[in-house]
């Protein structure tokens, strides 16, 4: 057993629990819409945790681009629902850079709807087992990339802009525990999921996806503003200004 083997169960089941409480606070409230979007992440990410180290384990090209087809998809999921989250729970921000990145992100994924996934490569020339510390391997695939994958990381980008201003926007009214916990976390984290994955995606890194370990952090921001006893994540009510 490896730290591979380890460390990926441990976020599995870190994700899964936020996930159930979550969608237990979302199901007691009726305005808990946030919850529930936000439990729907946190399972999208326990899900594309398990696909993550399966993919380590693909033992052929066919079997690594089924794995890398869903990996796609729930990445794309993640990012959605993270946008929508935000959406709900912040009410601020440009929504047009939402919507637009939410749709780059899902138009990415029509190379995906082919019966050979070529979302990320057009074409597997090969599998490489790589070593890494403490003796775990791990499975890369190299081959030649779809140039059309700069879509999804436009739509990423736009996302990330969009939770950056609705951050920003939330703070000056008052609410920056939240803008910068919340806010704040979710912006390091697609940040730095989007650099490890677009380094992956481009063959300059030969290592897995760490997406889910990333999300942990999202996690921990959560626990911090969770109200004690489970209670609802309230926006405290902010006076807009009016002009005289």
């Amino acid at each position: 057993m490896t730290w591979v083997t380890i460390l990926w169960p441990m976020v599995t089941g870190a994700t899964v629990t936020m996930a159930l409480i979550h969608l237990r606070i979302g199901r007691r409230h009726t305005s808990g819409t946030a919850q529930l979007l936000f439990s729907l992440s946190a399972f999208v990410v326990t899900a594309f945790s398990c696909l993550e180290l399966a993919s380590t384990r693909a033992d052929s090209p066919a079997q690594f681009l089924e794995l890398q087809r869903w990996l796609d998809i729930l990445g794309a999921a993640l990012l959605v629902s993270l946008t929508a989250f935000v959406w709900v729970l912040f009410d601020t921000g440009t929504r047009w850079l939402a919507i637009l990145g939410s749709v780059l992100i899902c138009v990415s994924l029509t190379g995906d709807l082919l019966p050979e996934p070529k979302a990320v490569f057009l074409q597997i020339t090969g599998l490489k087992t790589v070593q890494t510390l403490g003796g775990a391997t791990y499975t890369v695939a190299e081959g030649v990339r779809n140039p059309m994958l700069g879509v999804f990381y436009m739509g990423m980008l736009l996302m990330l802009v969009f939770v950056a201003d609705a951050s920003v926007t939330l703070w000056r009214q008052g609410a920056r525990q939240r803008a910068t916990v919340v806010g704040g976390t979710i912006t390091v984290f697609v940040l730095a999921a989007g650099v490890q994955g677009a380094l992956v995606d481009t063959g300059i890194l030969q290592m897995p996806y760490f997406a889910s370990f990333a999300y942990l952090a999202i996690l921990v921001a959560m626990l911090a503003i969770l109200p004690p006893g489970g209670g609802h994540l309230a926006l405290p009510v902010v006076p807009r200004y009016q002009a005289p």
